[in-house]
Parts: C-alpha cells; sequence; structure tokens
C-alpha cells in the first residue's frame, strides 16, 4: 500500500469447505483479529459481559459461548433414547459409529458421517432434519474448562438453540422419524415403515377328479 490512502474498499477472497459460510467466516475472522489486538491494551480476552455488567469466565473458544444448562441436558442425552426424533435403523448406526449422545453428534462433521459409508441419504437426512429443528449444525467445537461447557456457538445462536429446543416440552413437541427409504430395511429383516410390502403368495389345490 505504501503512502496511498486513498483506498475506499477492501475485497477478500475467502475460500471454505462449505461447513462454515464466507460471511460467518469473514466476521469470525474479524473477531478473531480484534479479540488478539485487545491484549495489547491489557485485557483479557474472549470475556463474556453479562446483561448486568459483571463479567462472566472466560471463554477459551474465540468467539464462543457457554452452553446453557438446559441445552446441555438435551446434549447429554443418549441417542438410544430419542426414538422420537430417529427411527431404529438411525440410532443404530450411530452407535456403531460411536456416537453415543448429541454432543457426540455434533462434534462430527458432514464430512466424517458421509466418509463412513454407514450412514446412508436418508438417515444423513433425518438427522440433519433434527439438528435444523433445534438450530443446531455438525462440526460443533466443545471445550470443557473449571466445571463449565463451552462451544463455538456465539452468544446469539446459543439462546436460539435453547429457545427453539425449550419452546415447548422436548419429548412432546418433535416429529416423527422419517420412514427409511432407498430400499433400506429395518433391523431383524422387517421392512420399513411404509415399505410397500408384497402380498403373501397362495397356494391353490388342484380339483381331481
Amino acid at each position: 500500500m505504501g503512502q496511498r490512502t486513498d483506498f475506499d474498499r477492501l475485497v477478500l477472497e475467502v475460500k471454505t469447505n462449505g461447513a462454515v459460510d464466507v460471511r460467518r467466516a469473514v466476521e469470525y475472522a474479524a473477531k478473531l483479529a480484534i479479540e488478539h489486538l485487545r491484549l495489547l491494551t491489557g485485557e483479557r480476552p474472549w470475556v463474556e459481559v453479562a446483561a448486568d455488567g459483571e463479567r462472566e469466565a472466560a471463554s477459551p473458544i474465540p468467539g464462543g459461548s457457554q452452553v446453557p444448562a438446559r441445552v446441555r441436558a438435551l446434549l447429554s442425552q443418549p441417542i438410544a433414547s430419542l426414538e422420537q426424533f430417529f427411527n431404529a435403523r438411525t440410532r443404530s448406526t450411530l452407535a456403531k459409529l460411536q456416537i453415543e449422545t448429541l454432543r457426540d453428534l455434533l462434534a462430527r462433521t458432514e464430512d466424517d458421517l458421509a466418509a463412513s459409508g454407514a450412514l446412508g441419504r436418508t438417515m444423513l437426512r433425518e438427522v440433519k432434519q433434527f439438528l435444523e429443528q433445534h438450530r443446531l449444525r455438525l462440526g460443533v467445537r466443545f471445550e470443557q474448562e473449571n466445571g463449565a461447557l463451552w462451544w463455538d456457538l456465539s452468544p446469539e445462536e446459543a439462546a436460539a438453540v435453547e429457545e427453539a429446543t425449550y419452546a415447548g416440552d422436548t419429548g412432546s413437541t418433535s416429529t416423527a422419524p422419517a420412514p427409511e427409504a432407498d430400499g433400506e430395511t429395518a433391523a431383524g429383516g422387517e421392512p420399513a415403515p411404509g415399505e410397500d410390502v408384497p402380498p403373501a403368495a397362495t397356494k391353490r389345490k388342484r380339483k381331481t377328479t
């Protein structure tokens, strides 16, 4: 740039793998730079300020927030107990991938799940439907510090998750799991819900005279 001061715009070239949209990536990078420069002023970075002006615990994740207590309870629920969200085949497949709780699921990326080859398109669509319903996403970073659980969602995003999850009773406001499709059958060889079952063959007795 030298001594020139007549620049009126900044053009950035951003490459992303799709896990984070471009706008959010730039916002996150800017926030990260600002927080690091705050060290030069003597302030502690990653400090959340409560509504009453009191300083809360410092976040170990730049731009992140503390997981709300009620959402933390949801994240600790075993996948096996969430039959209202996932059908039996999806729960069984996630268990084989060592995904035991919702927190385990959120920590995985979509690429991780797709690369496993275990989750079909129908099951992956079911997982995404659940996440969208609760304002959650895959690829969440978690950090445990001093008994508190932090994630890389902003305070506004965390509030949206809590609102979406507890707008009503979590256990009764869910939608039924999507029926298994793509020619898949449920465990035990039983036809999947909604799958056409061919009529049983009937035996005809030959009439003799």
